[in-house]
């Protein structure tokens, strides 16, 4: 049931790459998300934060103001870039299907 929370959390990973580009002057960082629960990548919901990864080649861009899901709802974090998400799938490893995504953060 922690799914839109940890969502949220991997656009939190996403801010904090931003953030380490802007105040250290990196050139480009990358936010490496591997996941084995297929409720990341598709479900019945794709509204609200699951637009942003359950609907395959048409996710929506993760950029601008992002609320937080649950809880205090008033909470919200900016993206400057402008990012999609592209699920891979792995396949199997011990039974279990495995998905991934890399951003690539490149402020300008």
């Amino acid at each position: 049931g922690q799914h839109p929370e940890q969502m949220y959390a991997f656009i939190k990973d996403i801010l904090f790459m931003e953030q380490l580009q802007q105040r250290y002057g990196f050139k480009q960082t990358f936010a490496i998300t591997l996941v084995d629960d297929k409720l990341f990548v598709s479900g019945k919901k794709i509204t609200d934060i699951y637009q942003y990864f359950r609907k395959g080649e048409d996710n929506e861009k993760i950029t601008g103001k992002i609320k937080k899901p649950t809880g205090k709802k008033e909470e919200t974090i900016t993206i400057l870039g402008c990012y999609q998400i592209a699920w891979k799938d792995i396949g199997k490893i011990n039974d279990k299907n495995y998905y991934y995504y890399i951003v690539r953060t490149d402020l300008k």
